[in-house]
């Protein structure tokens, strides 16, 4: 089937065209399976055609069995766009991918790091990352190292499909709390490698004697990096300092509290 205008073929279905001219079939094998027995879209002049009938291709790659069978359903219900190939890690995914065209994958944050660790540049798989919260450096890396969405597991139908179409067209797609995040952090002063090596053992709960002994310096210098932190990050404890970082993708995991009050007076002060 194709779609064409003033005698130009625009949208080709149910075959994939190879580099020398004639068709060939694709396969879904293995543990991630083709969810329709369509074909991927085959788009030229994507950009003049926002308002024709076709359909977009969506790969589902997440560790949760539950995430992936909503995101892919909600993708099936949604006009203009399908979910063609579901799997659970990048490596089945890799192993059922045969197609070398520009496809979207919405995939988790776990997957987006080793997919962009090997060839999704070369197989030109344009990624949208979704997850619970992103943090402005988490955020931020992830766009500089070549994701072209961010979406929030909130989100609504309309924003899913407005990201996918977006995407698929080689534009960007970040939901709008996670790029105020990054705007309200932009200018933000960075903490340097040492400070950012201190706050991880600060997240683990480390006190300034046993980080000194760790890193074989004195623990009045320790202390003047733990000041320096706290000033960064515009806080006024250790503990705040690990929620703040937590949350902004500075480190990972939830810091250790003494307290439950302690915790929730943190939370508190920076939601």
């Amino acid at each position: 089937m194709h779609w064409t205008c003033a005698g130009r073929t625009l949208i080709s279905f149910s075959t994939l065209g190879a580099r020398d001219g004639s068709s060939r079939e694709m396969p879904m094998p293995g543990r991630a399976t083709g969810r329709r027995t369509g074909q991927p879209l085959i788009l030229h002049g994507a950009r003049s055609m926002r308002n024709a009938p076709y359909s977009i291709d969506v790969d589902v790659v997440h560790e949760c069995a539950v995430i992936r069978a909503g995101v892919a359903g909600m993708l099936d219900r949604l006009p203009g766009s399908r979910a063609s190939l579901e799997a659970a890690c990048p490596a089945d995914y890799m192993r059922s991918r045969t197609c070398a065209d520009a496809r979207v994958a919405i995939v988790s944050p776990a997957v987006a790091e080793q997919l962009m660790a090997q060839t999704h540049l070369r197989l030109g798989i344009r990624l949208i990352v979704i997850a619970p919260a992103f943090g402005d450096l988490t955020a931020r890396t992830a766009l500089r190292n070549g994701v072209m969405g961010l979406l929030l597991l909130s989100v609504e139908p309309d924003e899913l499909s407005t990201a996918v179409r977006r995407v698929f067209l080689g534009d960007h797609h970040v939901t709008s709390s996670v790029a105020a995040r990054i705007a309200a952090h932009l200018y933000a002063e960075s903490l340097t490698l040492r400070e950012q090596e201190i706050l991880s053992f600060l997240s683990d709960g480390w006190c300034n004697k046993s980080i000194a002994n760790e890193l074989g310096i004195a623990v009045g210098t320790v202390k003047t990096h733990v000041k320096a932190i706290l000033s960064k990050l515009d806080v006024g404890s250790r503990t705040e300092a690990v929620v703040v970082a937590s949350r902004r993708g500075i480190v990972d995991g939830n810091p250790p509290m003494t307290s439950r009050s302690q915790a929730l007076d943190a939370a508190r002060m920076h939601a």
